[in-house]
């Protein structure tokens, strides 16, 4: 699995994220896309981000970046959460069904494995809320391997909200 980078992830050439997208968010920081650039300390100019994963989750028209992903200076993007995480699965048409595509002016479906930032191991049988821009929301307990229900398909929406309950009170 790869975590998404988000800004203020660095690379393996001490390169850190400053440009990113505040329409999806991950633990309240935006994403960032291929093609946004920063500058490499190591290589000492201005490179720009490159998916290996191309079209796989697209904001927009533009995909995201995972760990792992390149630089143009060849440089690799490490990751600072494990929160949204790209899982592999068998694919439906150019969306994976374990994960989540975002195409503009396109319905979506898809499935989030939820991961512990702290401890690294899945949400396993917590009850989760997934809240859409337009105020809809689904509701759900993961599954053993901290995976949410494989959402319905539905317009793309601007953002989402993940919250998860680890207590009764919620």
């Amino acid at each position: 699995m790869k975590a998404l980078i988000t800004i203020g992830c660095k690379t393996d050439h001490g390169g850190i994220v400053v440009e990113a997208d505040s329409s999806f968010l991950v633990e309240g920081k935006s994403v960032h896309l291929e093609g946004m650039k920063h500058v490499c300390p190591k290589c000492k100019k201005s490179v720009s981000a490159i998916s290996l994963g191309k079209g796989f989750l697209t904001v927009g028209s533009k995909t995201i970046i995972m760990a792992g992903d390149k630089t143009t200076c060849g440089a690799t993007f490490l990751p600072q959460q494990n929160l949204v995480v790209r899982a592999n699965g068998s694919g439906l048409g150019k969306a994976n069904a374990a994960s989540s595509s975002f195409m503009t002016n396109k319905q979506y479906s898809g499935q989030y494995q939820l991961i512990n930032e702290l401890d690294g191991q899945p949400y396993k049988n917590i009850k989760y809320n997934i809240t859409y821009d337009d105020e809809s929301s689904v509701e759900g307990i993961t599954d053993e391997e901290g995976m949410t229900e494989k959402l319905s398909y539905r317009d793309q929406p601007n953002t989402i909200t993940i919250q998860v309950a680890e207590d009764e009170g919620w």
